[in-house]
């Protein structure tokens, strides 16, 4: 019968052998290299904006036909109505809920307002929005996360 203090011994020895020939396998550590899934082409200085900011705006933008309306708003160099952006995404999409998520990107501070148009239609006046500073710079960021986002697979059903 082996002693305790002889047990814990050998345990010791039996745990270095271990350790011994896990570093002739694997081999010595390495440094990690830093990863970042997303890259930038070049630095943006977002120091202008708060964190806050940056927050709600991203906050908002978790509705896929709020960045489809703040594309329409990158390619159009002029203001654009509710209206105007419902039909350049997609015509079956009512101007009401297009004039909603305006709404909220304009809360948000990506876009603002210039005023209402004016065709001398009856109704409620169409408010027309520009893109602001932080509605351009967030732009990038939106092309480049889908530049690198993987489209889902879809599992087959049997």
């Amino acid at each position: 019968m082996i002693a305790p203090h002889g047990a814990q011994t050998a345990r010791r020895v039996q745990a270095t052998v271990w350790r011994t020939n896990r570093r002739r396998l694997v081999g010595p550590p390495r440094p990690l290299a830093p990863s970042s899934p997303v890259r930038l082409q070049q630095r943006r200085n977002y120091s202008s904006h708060t964190d806050a900011e940056l927050a709600r705006a991203f906050r908002v933008l978790a509705h896929p036909l709020r960045i489809s309306a703040l594309r329409a708003f990158a390619v159009s160099d002029e203001p654009l109505a509710a209206a105007d952006v419902a039909f350049m995404e997609r015509e079956d999409i009512p101007a009401a809920t297009m004039r909603h998520h305006l709404q909220l990107l304009a809360e948000a501070g990506l876009l603002r307002p210039v005023g209402p148009r004016s065709h001398g239609t009856p109704g409620r006046p169409a408010l027309r929005y520009l893109l602001t500073d932080l509605g351009t710079e967030v732009l990038p960021l939106l092309h480049s996360a889908a530049a690198t986002a993987r489209p889902r697979s879809r599992a087959r059903s049997v």
